[in-house]
Formats: C-alpha cells, sequence, structure tokens
C-alpha cells in the first residue's frame, strides 16, 4: 500500500461528506473490484479530470453503513 493511499484511509473517517475519492480507494475501503464501482447504481461516478473519476465519501460511507445492495454483475 503507497503511503499517499495509507493515509487517506486513515484519515478517512476526518473526510467530508463532499469529498472525493479515487475509484481505486473506494473499492479498497468497499472490498470489491473498480469494475463493481464503476457500474454500482448507487456509486455516481465523479469526473476529477480527464480520465479519471472519485465517487464521493458520502456515498461510501452510507454503502458502508447500509452494505452493497442492488450490486452490478
Amino acid at each position: 500500500m503507497t503511503n499517499a493511499l495509507h493515509e487517506v484511509l486513515e484519515r478517512f473517517n476526518a473526510l467530508p461528506d463532499d469529498a472525493i475519492l479515487p475509484s481505486r480507494v473506494t473499492g479498497i475501503i468497499l472490498g470489491v473490484s473498480e469494475r463493481v464501482i464503476r457500474y454500482h447504481p448507487q456509486l455516481p461516478r465523479i469526473q476529477v479530470s480527464r480520465g479519471r473519476y472519485g465517487q464521493r465519501v458520502g456515498d461510501i460511507r452510507k454503502l458502508a453503513r447500509h452494505g452493497m445492495r442492488g450490486e452490478a454483475a
């Protein structure tokens, strides 16, 4: 695990709900692949820059709390 990734995971609880995390980090937190993250109906993708997407911390927390119901195939 890279230092930057480790730092994000340590500070996850302190991040505001509107913060955007990369899809890779979202997958690590939720324990699923980036492909599942990409197509999950309850995790809208937010474009960060050209070719880079992420998800809102608030949406990640909601799924972590309530489970991955409606998981994409």
